[in-house]
């Protein structure tokens, strides 16, 4: 229980591009949590990928459709996907402009490189 009124099943978490992570929107309905995020303005600027989890960070429930490939996955390892692709990025890419859609590609390449379809 949160405050003891609302039961906490969902909340907002909030990805950098280089894995780091908060988590914001706590509320007992996904619906709930994907309204607050639409509403976000520029809080949490640097955290542009967002997604809506499980309680306790369990697993992703929703996502943005460029990245609906993670529905259903563990926060975990997609926190993992993110640190790996800016390790990887930052070797092969020094010095080059890298614009935000080419990011999800190089992640969603290192995602289905690394599990396939799997449920991970």
């Amino acid at each position: 229980m949160c405050g003891g009124m609302i039961m906490i099943k969902y909340c907002a978490l909030l990805v950098a591009p280089d894995g780091d992570y908060v988590t914001d929107y706590y509320s007992d309905t996904k619906e709930k949590v994907v309204k607050k995020l639409a509403n976000r303005g520029s809080r949490w600027f640097f955290y542009p990928f967002e997604f809506v989890v499980t309680e306790r960070l369990g697993r992703i429930v929703d996502a943005p459709p460029e990245l609906e490939f993670f529905k259903g996955k563990s926060v975990k390892k997609v926190l993992e996907i993110f640190k790996e692709t800016s390790d990887r990025m930052r070797h092969l890419c020094y010095g080059i402009d890298i614009d935000f859609f080419d990011y999800i590609d190089f992640v969603r390449t290192i995602f289905l490189g690394k599990y396939g379809n799997h449920k991970c």
